[in-house]
């Protein structure tokens, strides 16, 4: 998984290239799929980057990200 943090929406890309460390050897002709994702303010602030899912119910979570005062949510239906 890969990001491009902007200030309103981040680009969420999910690439088939997984035996990578960082981008350095990124290549966008692997990606499977990419997102852009509206950015959310929070009054909680988050000190180190954070990763994790939430499940909303038997076939459904969110993949949340955040950052200081900054997160996205990404909706997953499986």
């Amino acid at each position: 998984m890969f990001t491009i943090p902007e200030k309103d929406e981040w680009t969420i890309i999910f690439n088939t290239d997984v035996d990578i460390w960082g981008a350095y050897r990124y290549d966008s002709k692997k990606d499977a799929l990419r997102l852009n994702v509206k950015v959310k303010s929070t009054t909680e602030v988050v000190e180190a980057f954070a990763i994790n899912f939430a499940t909303l119910n038997e076939n459904e979570a969110v993949l949340k990200l955040a950052w200081d005062q900054t997160k996205i949510e990404v909706p997953f239906s499986y």
